[in-house]
């Protein structure tokens, strides 16, 4: 729970206030109000709930449809004695069809990384948005542009003189 409190005020809330669209939806915390504090927040649309991988009581108390894991080679091998956390959270989102599953972990030991575990048992997909300029389909690349080789995709651009902006680049229109 430290490690969720932290990241919680430390980097989740200051993204949220600095980034207009979710500050005018995301409430501040209050003690008072079991929706909205430190490791849950609640506003119009949704809930957010920061859970640690080796409370057991956490990891049942919340259903999503958007279930995300950070870190996950840092995860205990198991929930107490109830097993693996990751195969616990994905539990939570069994009820909701057309949920999405994310991990995502610095790998650590080839051979005994969870994360690449993960990796390997899954679909491998490509997650395919269209750019709102010229309708091309194209998959989110993480990349600066001159690491692009080829086919429609789009780039995150990282503007260091401009520390507060960040650039999604269509590499069919350029827009």
């Amino acid at each position: 729970d430290d490690s969720n409190k932290k990241f919680s005020k430390k980097k989740f809330m200051p993204m949220v206030r600095a980034t207009p669209c979710l500050d005018a939806i995301m409430p501040n915390n209050r003690s008072r109000d079991s929706g909205n504090t430190i490791l849950v927040k609640e506003y119009s649309g949704g809930s957010i709930f920061f859970i640690s991988a080796n409370s057991t009581a956490s990891l049942r108390g919340a259903t999503g449809d958007v279930l995300l894991g950070d870190e996950i080679d840092d995860n205990p091998p198991s929930a107490g004695d109830e097993g693996d956390p990751v195969s616990l959270l994905f539990k939570r989102g069994e009820s909701f069809s057309g949920g999405i599953q994310v991990l995502a972990s610095t790998p650590t030991t080839l051979g005994t990384s969870a994360i690449w575990s993960w990796w390997e048992l899954s679909d491998r997909c490509l997650w395919y948005v269209p750019c709102p300029h010229c309708s091309t389909w194209g998959v989110f690349k993480w990349s600066p542009k001159s690491l692009i080789k080829a086919g429609p995709s789009f780039y995150f651009e990282y503007k260091p003189d401009k520390l507060t902006e960040a650039a999604m680049v269509c590499a069919s229109c350029g827009k």
